[in-house]
């Protein structure tokens, strides 16, 4: 019966030890992550691969304010408090993202026959810019709204002059009152804004041969 006994008591050490090991361990925690895209199949001229200028260009870092500037999904609230999702992140910051997408955009349109510049300080014709304002989800109503203040300006490098400018002042209703609802609304707002901008462009080149073969 000893034996048994000390077996007993043994057995019931292990067990409650193996208990406080696995209390004692963190519990990871899972995060969802969401990236901005948006289809470029329909960006570019149809039926002419002739570029409108021969110029380079250089898009500079996006400029983004830093309440949002972070992989945190910010939400504004009918307080006007902006929050946070604590396990829903985006993917990479928002200006990796933007940046990256705009940079597609702009090849994709074949508006400039130079090859983006590495050295933008210094080498490229033209300088694309582009500052996020305000980026985010609204949650002030029974309806979600995404919400995209931006700016996107081409400057002459050649004389420092702003030659085309386009304001995207947005606010939609989100159809589904999720984060891949958001997602996707968002990134046809910032397709939006970059179609603007370059039919802007355009305008401004084909206006401006004498810059084109400059």
């Amino acid at each position: 019966m000893n034996i048994i006994r000390r077996l007993f008591y043994l057995l019931l050490l292990v067990l409650v030890s193996l208990l406080l090991q696995c209390r004692g361990k963190p519990v990871p925690v899972q995060y969802d992550f969401y990236e901005l895209s948006f289809s470029l199949d329909d960006v570019g001229p149809e039926n002419s691969h002739i570029p409108l200028t021969n110029a380079t260009y250089a898009i500079l870092p996006v400029q983004i304010d830093p309440a949002f500037a972070t992989k945190k999904i910010i939400v504004r609230t009918a307080s006007k408090e902006l929050e946070f999702f604590s396990k829903h992140l985006w993917a990479e910051k928002p200006s990796t993202m933007i940046g990256n997408l705009l940079k597609s955009y702009i090849e994709k349109t074949k508006i400039f026959g130079g090859r983006p510049t590495i050295n933008w300080e210094t080498d490229a014709d033209y300088f694309i810019r582009i500052h996020i304002y305000q980026f985010l989800i609204l949650n002030v109503t029974e309806e979600l709204e995404a919400f995209l203040y931006m700016e996107l300006e081409l400057i002459n490098n050649h004389n420092n002059k702003i030659v085309v400018a386009n304001l995207l002042y947005s606010r939609e209703i989100v159809p589904e009152r999720n984060l891949d609802a958001f997602v996707q609304q968002i990134s046809q707002m910032l397709k939006r804004g970059f179609i603007s901008f370059e039919n802007k462009m355009r305008e401004y080149f084909e206006k401006n041969k004498e810059e084109i073969t400059g």
